[in-house]
């Protein structure tokens, strides 16, 4: 019996040994979990708002192992039922499935709304939990 030719050999199924695999593969990236942030702009300086924003960013990556996908700002005033904003957040975490919302001390807490109803309703419409930090800035 004779051995096939080298080209025919390539294309029969059978893998050779010379040839390069050149099959696609895919890449497995493993990316962090997402959070989000939230934060009232009466509690803080309007012009830090960007250094609070990345020391959220920084204590999610860092504290956390979590990247920060965005910071949900709420305007004064917060009289009403939800304020607005932490109804876009709700949607949004649990729109990209994130599972942790951080929040510097006394910006969720210190709404007129009382906590627990907010808690209630962040755990009905989300799957994240609710963090509190301390903030250097």
């Amino acid at each position: 019996m004779t051995s096939p030719h080298p080209a025919a050999r390539a294309t029969s199924g059978v893998p050779d040994p010379y040839r390069a695999d050149t099959r696609a593969r895919p890449h497995r990236v493993k990316l962090p979990p997402l959070c989000y942030g939230y934060v009232r702009t009466d509690l803080i300086d309007t012009d830090r708002i960007g250094e609070f924003d990345e020391e959220l960013a920084l204590i999610a990556r860092v504290q956390f192992g979590h990247e920060l996908a965005g910071v949900f700002h709420e305007p004064p005033p917060q009289n009403c039922q939800l304020p607005p904003a932490l109804v876009c957040l709700a949607t949004e975490c649990a729109r990209a499935e994130a599972n942790m919302i951080l929040t510097p001390v006394g910006h969720l807490s210190g709404l007129a709304v009382a906590r627990m109803s907010i808690l209630d309703y962040l755990a009905a419409k989300t799957p994240a939990h609710v963090i509190e930090i301390r903030m250097t800035t």
